[in-house]
């Protein structure tokens, strides 16, 4: 109740309780086609392959990133910010797919057969469910959702007091949290969204991705809650 409670009080303040903590916010605002990325903590993000900011589709703003699932993400550089280990920590934002069948979706990852394996976040729509997959050790963390095409849903995984929990619009997905205890592998790949850079299977993600964040320090979703209703707040 006192996260959700923080949530909705956030809403209604435009402004981030957890702003320090915010290590990437990328709202995919610009012109249509661009493949110039901002991020609101000032780190560098490159667009491959196709990847675009496309105005016609978008959950908040001005627009999205558009992912073709032919090779398209966008990247940033290892950072210690992205360097979880046994910390706490969320990955969130809007999804919207454009194919409810085929492989695994990368939502985001950093993991390199050469540069080391951090972690996957990906969803598998024809199975209906999304996974978080720590490395080195294995260990998957799963949640049952169905996915439909063409709409908007808010996903998140985040890890606090040692255990791991997945959303989706607000709902947790496996209450009380699992995979305690793990620690994450300090891998020196990018940072990846919308595609996983281990070489063998790209799983690739097919749609449009808005509003991404990552907190670190910082699990903030333990119970469910009102998904932000507004773009994330930028203080």
């Amino acid at each position: 109740m006192f996260l959700r409670g923080m949530m909705m009080a956030q809403a209604a303040t435009a402004s981030d309780p957890y702003w320090s903590n915010v290590v990437a916010l990328l709202h995919f605002d610009g012109t249509d086609g661009s493949t110039a990325i901002t991020d609101e903590k000032g780190k560098t993000w490159t667009a491959s392959g196709n990847a675009q900011i496309d105005t016609a589709e978008k959950k908040f703003g001005t627009g999205s990133v558009l992912l073709d699932g032919n090779l398209d993400y966008v990247s940033s550089a290892d950072h210690d910010d992205f360097d979880f280990g046994s910390g706490d920590f969320t990955i969130e934002c809007f999804i919207s797919i454009n194919a409810a069948t085929g492989n695994y979706q990368t939502i985001a990852a950093k993991d390199s057969n050469t540069l080391g394996r951090s972690f996957q976040f990906h969803i598998y729509p024809s199975l209906s469910t999304i996974r978080f997959v720590y490395y080195n050790t294995g260990t998957i963390v799963t949640g049952a959702f169905s996915f439909a095409t063409d709409t908007w849903y808010h996903v998140a995984v985040c890890r606090s007091a040692n255990k791991t929990y997945l959303s989706v619009e607000g709902t947790i997905l496996n209450p009380g949290g699992t995979a305690s205890n793990v620690t994450m592998n300090n891998s020196t790949a990018a940072f990846s969204i919308g595609q996983d850079l281990y070489s063998g299977f790209p799983l690739n993600f097919n749609g449009h991705i808005d509003e991404f964040r990552v907190t670190k320090g910082v699990g903030r979703y333990t119970s469910d809650f009102t998904p932000p209703s507004a773009p994330f707040p930028n203080s």
